[in-house]
């Protein structure tokens, strides 16, 4: 398995095979106890650096200060020698962690975002007719399994796909818009990082667009490469650093995280986190791993079967909802009083339970993922009128 998907890993795997400075290390256990062998292996290795370091040029020193002389030159001799056998250990180059810092400006309106009657899609409506709006401070996730509409949602808030019916508008104090979108399209493919900033930042030098994308984790040798040759997650990060630079007091952001490496993404959360807990801006994020994003944001939005769900008791949902994967033959002898839907797989059964403590102390056998909430979830409460957050009006619901 090649995955990003930190969580699926930690469960399905027993060898990690890591990459890193162009070797590969095995690694026996989970991901989880993986990062743990890693970081002290990491930590042993910077030890042993810097004890050989002091070594070098302690002999060095004595070296250059005894190989004239005439009484002490055979002994400089000898340490010169056992120098050049030495053993070097290479100087530590481990993966840093990325600084990314939004340039952000406050927004006064009391509303960012109203939308009315609007319909997305591309040949025919994707979704109901939607009528709400995002208030200033408000951070709002939308989720949902892919292909739901959620990039077309934002696509078209931002004017790149023309509304089918209805009507959006952004305040007036809305100037610049920081978007992220999950496509990696570029004007030209043969550009490289270093000229794709510089032709959106025309006034910065070289030498801080290199700093500007080594903060985003691009190494040196990337900066000069066409960016197609790169990763997905690298060529994400030049999205990032692009994004970054840009003043901005509306953050619309399409899977932030996803195609980036557990560094990278830790990173993005810190971030998300700081700016969450600023006042006077607003975001929203679409996301279908969105465990991540759940802690700390106002409402989530789930897109499900043509509806869109708010999520209120979005605590309630993560201590208590979670996902069992198990097999056909296990899933015969499971308690089904607390499964709430169940959808058949490749390997057995996919079933949505409000009661995941209770399978996880009875069925170790079962594959759980806690507070997902993605096709599977179900709509427990369902609420009309006035919410709190992105408001949801005169909608149609359906029931399932």
């Amino acid at each position: 398995i090649v995955s990003h998907d930190f969580e699926f890993l930690e469960k399905v795997t027993t060898c990690i095979c890591d990459i890193e400075f162009n070797k590969m290390k095995k690694y026996k256990g989970t991901y989880s106890s993986f990062l743990k062998q890693k970081e002290l292996l990491r930590e042993d290795y910077i030890r042993q650096y810097n004890s050989q370091q002091k070594e070098i040029k302690k002999l060095e020193d004595y070296i250059a200060k005894n190989k004239v002389r005439a009484s002490t030159a055979q002994m400089a001799k000898s340490r010169e020698k056992k120098l050049e056998k030495m053993e070097k250990i290479d100087k530590p180059s481990f993966t840093t962690k990325p600084h990314f810092r939004f340039n952000c400006v406050e927004s006064t309106a009391q509303v960012i975002l109203e939308v009315n009657n609007l319909e997305v899609g591309y040949y025919y409506p994707l979704l109901p007719k939607m009528k709400f709006d995002i208030r200033n401070e408000e951070k709002v996730v939308i989720t949902g399994f892919n292909g739901i509409g959620k990039s077309t949602l934002l696509k078209t808030i931002m004017g790149e796909i023309a509304p089918i019916a209805g009507e959006f508008k952004f305040s007036e104090t809305i100037k610049n818009i920081g978007y992220y979108e999950q496509d990696l399209k570029w004007e030209n493919s043969e550009d490289t990082p270093l000229n794709i900033i510089s032709k959106d930042f025309p006034k910065l030098t070289q030498k801080q667009i290199r700093k500007h994308l080594a903060d985003c984790g691009i190494k040196k040798e990337h900066v000069i490469q066409p960016i197609t040759t790169l990763s997905g997650g690298e060529q994400a990060k030049v999205k990032l650093c692009k994004l970054i630079l840009k003043p901005c007091n509306l953050l619309i952001l399409d899977e932030p995280t996803s195609g980036l490496d557990i560094i990278s993404r830790d990173a993005m959360l810190e971030l998300l986190r700081a700016y969450m807990e600023t006042g006077n801006r607003a975001i929203l994020i679409s996301s279908h791993i969105s465990s991540d994003l759940e802690r700390f944001c106002d409402d989530i939005y789930m897109l499900h079967q043509g509806n869109i769900i708010l999520h209120e008791d979005t605590d309630i949902m993560l201590d208590q909802y979670g996902l069992l994967k198990i097999s056909n033959k296990d899933f015969e002898k499971l308690d089904k009083r607390s499964i709430l839907y169940t959808k058949d797989e490749i390997y057995g059964k996919n079933c949505l339970t409000n009661n995941r403590q209770f399978y996880q102390d009875n069925y170790p056998e079962a594959a759980i993922e806690k507070g997902r909430l993605d096709s599977y979830t179900y709509n427990h409460r369902k609420r009309r009128g006035n919410m709190k957050g992105l408001l949801i009006k005169d909608m149609e619901r359906k029931q399932f």
